[in-house]
């Protein structure tokens, strides 16, 4: 699993509703759903690697994912 920032010098909307933006109300329905879409794509990746059952060693990052979820991901989409 490789983790790449998204590259701030060549923005690039992941959006496919509004491809590019023209007006600040573009713009402004992009900024906070560009950051959802980035942290479902890391959740995504980390979901195909997580598997506290097959791996129990490994089961203490299930805390660590469900804290992350509740304190940050859950808060931030409920905004």
């Amino acid at each position: 699993m490789a983790f790449e920032w998204p590259n701030p010098g060549q923005p690039k909307p992941t959006s496919v509703v509004v491809t590019a933006p023209k007006t600040w109300k573009d713009e402004a329905l992009l900024v906070p759903h560009e950051c959802i879409r980035w942290w479902n794509g890391q959740l995504s990746q980390v979901m195909a690697e997580f598997d506290p059952v097959a791996r129990p060693t490994s089961a203490w990052k299930t805390k660590v994912l469900f804290d992350f979820l509740e304190r940050y991901y859950v808060a931030c989409i409920k905004m």
